[in-house]
């Protein structure tokens, strides 16, 4: 037999079979197993017969490469996880608008949420005011901007509290809540072109001054209404207690003003107001018995004075809440 006949199955030039594809390899493709053992989600639907829902060609017909089925599976991560918001407009007056991260300006409403790296504008006779998870609550004065920075609050742990702020323009009156009172003290920091500020459980008036206060120097101003503050920049700081009023001017340190030269605003009726005063008044009364709570109309005996128990009786009743 001639043995090179190439039409001999016994040539050597006979035709053999192609060699394996050197390419990638076809990843085989998703099936029900594989969307189950991403531990996301069970699906409860009837075993497939051949090729169908999760026959051959996997789930609803669809094959990934591995990246591929890391995508979704963090995709799906994504879809499940709840969307947090720091803090939710709950008033509003004028003309309101929030900027977020990436530049664009939405126009604001009562429900509208209030995140990290947002900023809330308000517009000329606009105020609004917002309240934060934590149970403080802020009330912007008009044309002024506010920056969340950063916010981390989770009432089961206290020493990952966090917020930050900067008042880029104007200014706003504010109730502290739990952030500062509880965990680590410098939780709390507000911030402006001039100063800083950070609380332990207050309500103050900030105003920054651009040029655009009238008769007012440019500068920071804080007007402590109730608990205390400590402020100050580079060249120095100060615990400024209730009552008081500081001016904290760029590249000079903290001086105390003799009185108010008029940092307040009066917000319109549909803006309530804050008062911690009162906030704290009711809890001294709830934690009286019924027999020694003060006769209505006698502030001086249920207002607690402002010492470390009277912010305790306030943190335990915001707690409650």
């Amino acid at each position: 037999m001639n043995t090179n006949n190439p039409l001999s199955p016994n040539s050597s030039l006979a035709p053999t079979s192609p060699p394996p594809c050197r390419g990638r390899a076809r990843t085989p493709p998703l099936t029900r197993g594989d969307w189950e053992g991403f531990g996301l989600f069970h699906v409860n639907l009837p075993p497939a017969r051949g090729k169908g829902r999760f026959g051959s060609n996997g789930f609803f017909g669809i094959s990934a490469t591995p990246i591929q089925r890391c995508l979704i599976a963090l995709m799906s991560c994504l879809c499940l996880t709840p969307a947090w918001a720091d803090g939710t407009i709950t008033h509003l007056s004028g003309k309101i608008s929030v900027q977020k991260a990436d530049g664009t300006i939405l126009p604001a409403a009562v429900g509208t949420k209030v995140g990290e790296s947002d900023t809330m504008i308000t517009g000329t006779n606009a105020y609004a005011r917002l309240e934060m998870t934590d149970g403080g609550e802020i009330v912007l004065r008009p044309n002024s901007r506010l920056k969340v920075e950063s916010y981390r609050f989770n009432a089961d742990k206290p020493a990952e509290d966090k917020f930050s702020f900067s008042m880029l323009k104007g200014g706003l009156r504010t109730v502290t809540g739990l952030i500062g009172k509880r965990g680590d003290k410098d939780a709390y920091e507000g911030k402006t072109a001039t100063a800083t500020v950070g609380i332990r459980g207050t309500q103050y008036d900030m105003r920054l001054c651009q040029g655009d206060c009238g008769a007012l120097a440019d500068g920071t101003y804080f007007a402590v209404r109730f608990g205390a503050v400590r402020t100050g920049n580079a060249q120095g700081s100060m615990d400024v207690a209730a009552g008081q009023v500081v001016l904290v001017q760029q590249a000079k340190p903290p001086v105390l003003l003799p009185r108010d030269p008029g940092i307040g605003f009066t917000p319109p009726a549909v803006i309530p107001k804050l008062d911690e005063k009162k906030k704290v008044k009711a809890a001294a009364e709830a934690a009286q018995p019924a027999q020694e709570k003060p006769e209505a109309g006698d502030p001086e005996k249920s207002s607690p004075s402002n010492t470390e128990g009277g912010e305790k009786q306030d943190q335990e009743k915001e707690q409650k809440q």
